[in-house]
């Protein structure tokens, strides 16, 4: 069978014949490394659960069972008068957030549910598709499969029923349409990147992508755009737009205490606060702890500071600023489970398209990439402590995502990019 399929789609990204070859070998890396460590965690946890017949964790690589599917749930339940800031444990969700699971809640729970999976999923399918359509279908498919749709990730937010399944699709349209030629496209991208920001707030960094553009127009449209959704949103809740904004503040600031309280929320947690109460912790060092507990959003915001000035100086390519920024609002907050990595599943889809990176460096990213979408989770650092989840892939993770985010700033081989030309005839989301 040739290698070179000619069923491509008109608006399909271009594709060179000569980076076929590169992206299949990047992408069978890719699925050698996902399909070693999923072997790996079924026999490490066949033999834990089924031989040696321990109980959780030490059975699956998910989260605790009696849990399963409750961030959905538990959404349903506090967005389904309109009051999401008072009814049952109080949302801490931004109000569009809220507004979406309350159209759920009118939904029986299967259904709603079964939606809420589904949309991300044939989002996934039609990205994976389109963007490699010159690759044969048999790639294209081992693609949705593995790296994709069986990522641990993804089977995490899964698991949860977490909202960052959502989060995918406009972080993802946003990318694949930013260098469009067509305007239409690019305005939604721009709308996309908005929803995104309004349902969860934290992909709000990547607004340093068309603002190291000079894209200012698009930086004022997106942030009009994600504050009209906000305030249409809160407006439909109990009491108005200003008590909802009001109540949100509120929660948002006790759920940031309750976060750094006790190293009990460490599990399935992908940033670096975690990561550093763990290891002080396990240290015993309680005067560090508490400096570092007290203090943490300080070095926080320089973290975020010297790091954004970075990317926007280096103006790297469009998959390496992507990246950067996602690593920075996965390790940042306090707050940041593993399925918050689902946002890098587009990013691996701009790099595997990338046709400039030097062989090492592409495998090395590749390999990185790759050991982020599998399961860790093998040695539990507080076995006593229920649920019993806080396990070395809350630190190995995290440095995973630090290394990552360091070597493409310091060891990309991208020259500085010029503003993005909007009469380009190609583009990552296809010509006219």
């Amino acid at each position: 069978m040739s290698i070179i399929t000619s069923a491509k789609p008109a608006d399909s990204p271009a594709i060179q014949e000569g980076s076929i070859f590169r992206i299949i070998s990047q992408l069978r890396l890719l699925l050698i490394i996902v399909i070693s460590g999923y072997v790996i965690a079924a026999l490490y946890y066949y033999y834990e659960g089924v031989y040696l017949a321990r109980s959780y964790p030490y059975n699956t690589f998910l989260c605790v069972p009696p849990d399963r599917f409750t961030d959905f749930d538990n959404m349903i339940l506090m967005c389904r008068h309109l009051n999401p800031y008072n009814d049952y444990t109080k949302s801490g969700y931004p109000p569009l957030a809220n507004l979406i699971y309350y159209f759920f809640s009118k939904m029986s729970l299967s259904l709603g549910f079964s939606v809420f999976l589904l949309t991300p999923l044939a989002f996934g399918v039609f990205s994976i598709n389109r963007q490699l359509a010159t690759l044969p279908g048999f790639y294209r498919f081992l693609a949705v499969l593995l790296p994709f749709t069986l990522s641990y990730p993804v089977l995490i937010a899964v698991d949860r029923g977490n909202l960052d399944l959502w989060i995918f699709m406009p972080v993802g349209a946003f990318l694949f349409l930013y260098n469009s030629s067509s305007h239409w496209k690019r305005d939604l991208g721009c709308l996309a990147l908005a929803s995104a920001i309004a349902l969860k707030i934290y992909p709000l960094p990547l607004l340093l992508i068309p603002f190291s553009d000079r894209r200012y127009a698009d930086c004022f449209k997106i942030g009009i755009v994600a504050v009209l959704l906000s305030v249409a949103s809160a407006s439909c809740f109990f009491g108005g737009a200003v008590n909802a904004f009001h109540d949100f503040r509120q929660i948002i600031a006790a759920t940031d205490a309750y976060a750094k309280d006790t190293v009990k929320h460490a599990g399935f947690s992908v940033n670096f606060y975690n990561c550093i109460v763990i290891l002080l912790t396990k240290l015993r060092m309680v005067r560090l702890l508490s400096w570092f507990t007290l203090h943490y959003w300080i070095m926080a915001m320089i973290l975020m500071a010297g790091y954004s000035s970075l990317i926007y100086w280096k103006r790297l390519a469009l998959w390496e600023s992507a990246a950067c920024l996602v690593i920075l609002f996965c390790l940042v907050p306090t707050l940041s489970g593993d399925y918050r990595v689902v946002a890098l599943l587009p990013v691996i889809l701009l790099f595997l398209l990338d046709v400039k990176s030097g062989l090492t460096y592409s495998r090395i990213i590749m390999i990185l990439f790759g050991l982020l979408l599998v399961p860790k989770n093998y040695w539990e650092l507080f076995p006593d402590l229920p649920p019993g989840d806080v396990s070395a892939s809350s630190i190995i993770n995290p440095l995973i995502l630090f290394s990552l985010l360091n070597l493409i700033l310091f060891k990309s081989h991208s020259s500085r990019r010029p503003a993005p030309s909007l009469e380009a005839s190609t583009s990552i989301a296809g010509g006219k």
